[in-house]
């Protein structure tokens, strides 16, 4: 039975990671599998990998931030994971994962095929012009040590062509998947506003009494600064400040930015 290793960079449960554990637990009975990830992050990733029965592996040195030393320590990191497990496929899930991941490959493991999934390029995200350089360097120049790499929309595989990081022959076009049988758990929309209202006491005596004259402004997201978050709360604000209208912004998630937006609402007198 052939092996795949899954790469991942963070452990908490946001869109990159469900896509990991999605394909994890889908393919486990016809492949043995791994996922490795790093340290970053609450953790969720483990613990559902656990319940589902997945080996998986906690780094030590692999984290989001650009460090040198840490670097180059994941990259051997990594390496010894597969000079041990030895995998025939190595699958590497975000930007960091997915450059580490590649170096490790070609130096420890380079019989292995590496397919590469970037959950949304690093050169286009809004980050400055000299680190969206950087990346666009760094995707270029890693690009050869994959055999496959994966945009999750079309649009996606526009801005690598456009931006010249990968050739189209090792560009491929794979939509995340939705497991249908969620939909049937996805509550109408007075049976949301009364789950929301029961878990949430100020929302739930804000909405008490005229409900139909108050309009709801929501959104689910993992608190991360690719999410835009800010832009909703600092909107939010304006919003309160031209209008006497009965409006309520909802958020629901979690996240590594959950305490700086709790800031940004309790700054701006939005509780």
């Amino acid at each position: 039975m052939r092996k795949i290793l899954y790469l991942i960079t963070q452990s908490e449960l946001g869109g990159a990671q469900k896509n990991v554990l999605d394909l994890a637990t889908a393919l486990k009975y016809r492949y043995k599998i791994l996922v490795v990830a790093g340290p970053e992050g609450n953790g969720a990733l483990f613990e559902r990998l656990d319940s589902a029965g997945v080996k998986n592996i906690r780094l030590r040195w692999l984290r989001r931030a650009i460090n040198p030393l840490h670097d180059w320590l994941a990259v051997w990191e990594i390496g010894q994971v597969l000079l041990k497990e030895k995998p025939d496929i190595i699958h590497l899930h975000s930007s960091k994962a997915g450059l580490l991941g590649s170096l490790a490959a070609s130096l420890f493991r380079p019989k292995a095929k590496v397919i590469y999934t970037s959950h949304g390029a690093a050169f286009s995200a809004s980050f400055s012009k000299l680190k969206k350089g950087l990346f666009l360097w760094l995707e270029k120049l890693t690009a050869p040590l994959k055999d496959k790499i994966i945009c999750v929309s079309p649009n996606e595989k526009k801005i690598w062509l456009r931006e010249g990081a990968a050739p189209e022959t090792k560009l491929a076009v794979v939509a995340n998947g939705l497991d249908l049988e969620i939909l049937s758990k996805i509550l109408p929309a007075d049976e949301a506003r009364e789950e929301l209202t029961s878990r949430n006491a100020p929302l739930f005596n804000a909405l008490t009494g005229q409900p139909d004259e108050i309009t709801l402004i929501g959104t689910v997201a993992n608190f991360y600064p690719d999410k835009g978050l800010p832009y909703l709360i600092e909107a939010a604000e304006k919003v309160f400040q031209q209008t006497d209208k009965k409006i309520i912004f909802v958020v629901i998630g979690d996240g590594l930015e959950r305490k700086l937006y709790e800031e940004m609402v309790s700054a701006r007198g939005l509780e």
